[in-house]
């Protein structure tokens, strides 16, 4: 998505995990990289990797002074790293409804919140932690990485 919004064809290096990828930008063997904040945010406090924009919504708590990618000017750039708690297909609606307000329940205590915020995650707010409104955001975003691969080409492609 970064690639095909930026009009760039970069080599593509694959990693078995992310401190590999992250010490190879460090020792300036690999240009940059799309990382998660908490991975990366040590470094660029120090200033050792150079952290150009987050791609939420808002600017991260863990870095406030790097902008978002819509105030860096790529506004179609947003991607968020997200969980979600599933249950198997024709559960009980009542089950459904007591997980569901279980996990609320949760996602509202303050200790949870802070370890989210430690990780560099947000905790959803209430209106978007129904099941309705979860299978919504899933809908959208497997339609929105359905675009994305669909518009890459094979490396052997003209």
């Amino acid at each position: 998505m970064f690639h095909s919004l930026i009009g760039i064809k970069p080599t593509v290096v694959s990693y078995r995990g992310t401190p590999q990828a992250t010490q190879d930008v460090l020792a300036g063997n690999v240009d940059f990289l799309c990382n998660q904040i908490v991975n990366i945010v040590e470094h660029a406090k120090v200033g050792s990797l150079k952290a150009y924009a987050v791609t939420g919504e808002t600017r991260s708590a863990m870095l406030p002074n790097v902008p978002t990618t819509t105030e860096a000017g790529l506004p179609d750039f947003k991607l968020t790293v997200w969980y979600g708690l599933s249950a198997p297909k024709g559960t009980p609606a009542p089950i459904v409804a007591k997980l569901n307000q279980a996990l609320s329940v949760a996602m509202d205590d303050p200790i949870v919140v802070k370890r989210f915020a430690d990780l560099g995650y947000d905790v959803a707010p209430p209106p978007q932690r129904s099941p309705a409104a979860f299978e919504e955001f899933m809908r959208k975003e497997v339609d929105l990485w359905a675009r994305v691969l669909g518009s890459i080409k094979p490396a052997n492609s003209p």
